[in-house]
Parts: structure tokens; C-alpha cells; sequence
């Protein structure tokens, strides 16, 4: 069977992932990342608009606190990535479904250090797009919890800080820009 580059010709009764070209899986799985971070901001803005920002925020925290650690596991063992370390660590990070969603460099400054410098983000960008000013303190009162969270789900002894964070001068400005750290010698 050729491989199919979307779905418009006859409905299939058997269709799998496995029918279409690699671009169409590509450009359908970047559509689920896109989806990912959708449906947390829906929930997120759900909560806050019934109840109050405090507690969106702190049910945020909870619910990522858990999918962190439910996803490294699985990308670990589904991509076969071993060790603890910082590299092991940003191989997992960069599969991620949140980083898909953000265009990104990651640096390295020696074995036990790297830069996470972020140059789109559309969480930040929508929250620019609202006008409220949630974009001047959501990433430091939310997504640094959240970066704490996903490092400590992989490995105790890597920490993260934040070096820049929004809001942003110009739409050219960098997004937010963190530091990956090991403090010990694992692997």
C-alpha cells in the first residue's frame, strides 16, 4: 500500500500510524505536542476562572509534579537511555513533549552543566497575547516549580535555575534562558 500523505481519499477500517509517510507522522505528532500543552492550558485556565489563581497554580504544580515522573520513566526505557547524568538527563528532556513545543538550544558547559536557552515559547507568547501581566511572574512563580519538579523526577542531584526569565523587552528577546546542573557524580 503507498503511503499515505493524509486522510482525504476513502475511510479505512484498519488505518494505523504505520499507513502514513514519515512527514505526515511527523507533522501529526508535533500536532499532539501542540495538543499537550493545549489541554493544560484549558484545565489551568479552568481552574483558576471557577476557583482562584492560587490554587491553578498549586493543582498545576501537583498534576506536572506527577506526569514529570510518569514520562521520564517511559521515555527512558522507550528510547533506551541510561545513567542518571546531566546528558542522559537532557536526552530525555529534549523528547519531552513540552520542549517540542518551544524552540530551544541547549549548550553545554562542561559534563556537569549546561544552558537551556529558550527562543519561542507559546506559553509565554499567549500570555503576552492575554495583556493581563501574567507573563511578568508566571514563570517564576509556576515554571521554575515545574523545571525543579522535572529535574528532581530524573535526578536528585540535578538542580535548575533560572538565569533569564520574561518578561520579555522586544519579541526578539529570548524567551527564558536556564542552568542545568549535576552536583554529584552520578551515572
Amino acid at each position: 500500500m503507498k503511503e499515505l500523505s493524509d486522510y482525504s481519499g476513502d475511510f479505512k477500517q484498519d488505518i494505523q500510524f504505520k499507513d502514513f509517510s514519515k512527514e505526515s507522522l511527523i507533522d501529526l505528532l508535533n500536532m499532539y505536542c501542540r495538543f499537550y500543552k493545549a489541554i493544560d492550558g484549558f484545565w489551568y485556565l479552568t481552574v483558576m476562572n471557577k476557583v482562584d489563581e492560587k490554587t491553578a497554580i498549586e493543582c498545576d504544580i501537583a498534576v506536572w509534579d506527577k506526569q514529570f515522573r510518569y514520562e521520564m520513566k517511559r521515555i527512558t526505557q522507550l528510547l533506551n537511555i541510561k545513567g542518571k547524568d546531566l546528558t542522559a538527563f537532557l536526552k530525555c528532556f529534549q523528547f519531552n513533549p513540552w520542549s517540542w513545543n518551544a524552540k530551544y538550544k541547549i549548550e553545554f558547559i562542561n559534563n556537569n552543566s549546561a544552558l537551556w536557552t529558550v527562543f519561542r515559547c507559546p506559553t509565554i507568547e499567549s500570555l503576552e497575547k492575554e495583556g493581563k501581566g501574567r507573563d511578568k511572574v508566571f514563570c517564576k512563580s509556576v515554571e521554575t516549580r515545574m523545571f525543579e519538579s522535572f529535574v528532581k523526577s530524573f535526578n536528585p542531584d540535578i538542580t535548575v535555575k533560572y538565569l533569564k526569565l520574561p518578561p520579555r523587552q522586544t519579541k526578539e528577546d529570548i524567551c527564558c534562558q536556564w542552568e542545568f546542573k549535576l552536583n554529584k557524580s552520578t551515572g
